[in-house]
């Protein structure tokens, strides 16, 4: 599965995931994001924010580590 259908799925069940589909959204930072905003509405589980601080530590401009850390403030 990709992360785009582990979105969809999420989206159209409107809760949170099982822990390995959650694993396969983080492969990418914008679902990731999205995910956070649409689904959990806040602060992602410990694993998915962490990753979310590496890729705002590895590209402090990236527009979804923005718009992440703006939603938890």
């Amino acid at each position: 599965m990709k992360p785009y259908a582990a979105y969809c799925k999420a989206k159209n069940a409107k809760k949170r995931l099982p822990e390995e589909l959650e694993d396969i959204i983080m492969t990418n930072v914008g679902y990731t994001c999205l995910y956070s905003v649409n689904i959990i509405k806040g602060k992602l589980p410990e694993k998915m924010h962490n990753m979310m601080i590496l890729h705002a530590i590895k590209d402090p401009d990236d527009y979804w580590a923005k718009l992440y850390f703006e939603l938890i403030k």
